[in-house]
């Protein structure tokens, strides 16, 4: 299943803490040419962004693509910039999507 959101795609949702992710960018920096895109993401909530990384997206068929791996946080916090200091934050909101907490039943021990 996938989650849509103004301009993004986020695979497989929900998000699961320690999973990875594919994250599909689809606005404005698309139609700027000759520029390299990146994610910028971090996780927290109440304006606060910790473990913050910058992981450059490759192009395909005319959308940016990333993966990332996710970490125990409730929520993680993204938008996207270019090489050339333009950036889309959603229009001053960024993009916001809970993650949830790996449930005790789908963890297997081996003893």
């Amino acid at each position: 299943m996938e989650y849509i959101l103004p301009n993004v795609v986020v695979k497989p949702y929900p998000i699961i803490e320690y999973a990875s992710i594919d994250i599909v960018y689809k606005g404005r920096l698309t139609r700027l040419k000759n520029n390299k895109l990146f994610i910028y993401y971090g996780y927290g909530c109440s304006g606060l962004w910790l473990a913050c990384e910058n992981k450059e997206m490759f192009l395909v068929s005319g959308c940016y693509h990333a993966t990332i791996k996710i970490k125990a946080y409730s929520l993680l916090n993204f938008c996207f910039h270019d090489n050339q200091g333009h950036w889309d934050n959603n229009k001053g909101h960024n993009w916001h999507i809970r993650i949830e907490k790996i449930s005790k039943d789908t963890i297997s021990i081996n003893d």
